[in-house]
């Protein structure tokens, strides 16, 4: 699943209501890295935090093989 977010000069960010309605209301946690960032959904384990990151980098690999079609 691809979404897209808005970021704006001032800090505030918008994600879309599909996303309010996965749980990810209130404060969340964010791993920002230069490229990337994994933003964990309030009560999430780490365990199924790194699940969800290697689901997540599976999807980015089957993108890359359809890019080079």
């Amino acid at each position: 699943m691809l979404l897209k977010a808005r970021f704006y000069r001032g800090g505030h960010t918008y994600f879309g209501k599909g996303i309010a309605g996965d749980g990810y209301m209130g404060d969340a946690d964010i791993i920002p890295s230069a490229v990337t960032m994994v933003i964990i959904k309030p009560g999430a384990t780490l365990e199924a935090v790194k699940r969800s990151l290697e689901i997540t980098l599976l999807e980015v690999e089957e993108r890359i093989k359809q890019e080079g079609k």
